[in-house]
């Protein structure tokens, strides 16, 4: 399923599928199923579809009631966090600290966690980063940490 919300295309075909949680048998008219996804650019979102009684059901006006629905949520990185902690921490899936740690916490020496999120730069800023991170030999990611960091300290 592909989608735009909020001019960024979420697409479960280009993301890479992390883990799915059900609910329900199939047969049930309350079976949800929900993926959780993380595109290249590190957003999170949920692809959710469900059964008549679910969350992800839609009305038929011409049939006059509700039948299985599908949609695409987007998450924040805490959400999909608590998503992951809620839905994944039981006897049924295989929830591993491994797995939460590669997904949710990044350690660094200095014990300052970070996290992934996109930034829109113009395509003339953009060269600008790329050509200050050869330069000084650092990611993109450090130059910008640094900048920010320096100009909250003035």
């Amino acid at each position: 399923m592909k989608k735009r919300i909020k001019s960024l295309v979420y697409d479960t075909s280009t993301a890479k599928e992390i883990v799915t949680y059900t609910d329900f048998p199939v047969s049930s008219n309350e079976h949800v199923e929900e993926t959780l996804y993380r595109k290249r650019t590190g957003e999170f979102f949920l692809y959710g579809k469900g059964n008549a009684n679910s969350g992800y059901a839609t009305y038929n006006n011409m049939a006059g009631g509700y039948e299985p629905g599908q949609r695409i949520i987007p998450l924040t990185f805490d959400e999909a966090k608590e998503w992951y902690e809620r839905n994944l921490n039981n006897e049924e899936y295989d929830f591993t600290e491994e797995q939460y740690k590669e997904l949710f916490v990044v350690e660094r020496k200095d014990d300052e966690a970070k996290r992934t999120f996109t930034l829109n730069l113009s395509v003339r800023a953009k060269k600008e980063l790329e050509k200050m991170a050869t330069i000084q030999g650092k990611s993109q990611s450090e130059i910008v940490e640094n900048l920010i960091l320096s100009e909250a300290e003035n």
